[in-house]
């Protein structure tokens, strides 16, 4: 069991990327890379002490934690695009999404999870 809800956010980010690695549709791929870095955006306020609110829309989340103080590190895939995929393409077909695409999502999953993990890590020395 999570002992605080940064753990619980962590444990359930790292949970959801497994289905990243699975041959599945583009708007479940989509929907859940949303997921995976609204919880790791939502991971980094919350172990700030930030209040947190129920929005889907990842570019505010990003502009709530770089208000903060905090600065994410350059990625692979512009994550912000995947707000498309918890709002209007959970109710409409996106577009096809190529394996390179998708690559570059993974990656870039990755590296905001080892650098919100580094964060956490940092925040709690």
């Amino acid at each position: 069991m999570a002992k605080t809800l940064t753990d619980y956010l962590l444990r359930a980010s790292l949970a959801e990327e497994t289905v990243l690695s699975l041959p599945v549709a583009t708007s479940i791929f989509g929907y859940w890379a949303q997921q995976i870095v609204e919880k790791l955006l939502n991971a980094l306020l919350s172990e700030n002490g930030k209040e947190l609110h129920r929005i889907h829309n990842l570019r505010r989340i990003r502009r709530n934690v770089e208000a903060i103080g905090e600065k994410l590190p350059p990625l692979s895939y512009p994550v912000e695009l995947l707000t498309l995929y918890a709002t209007t393409y959970r109710y409409k077909p996106p577009p096809p999404m190529p394996d390179a695409e998708r690559q570059q999502i993974r990656d870039a999953v990755r590296i905001l999870r080892e650098h919100v993990q580094a964060r956490i890590a940092a925040l709690r020395a």
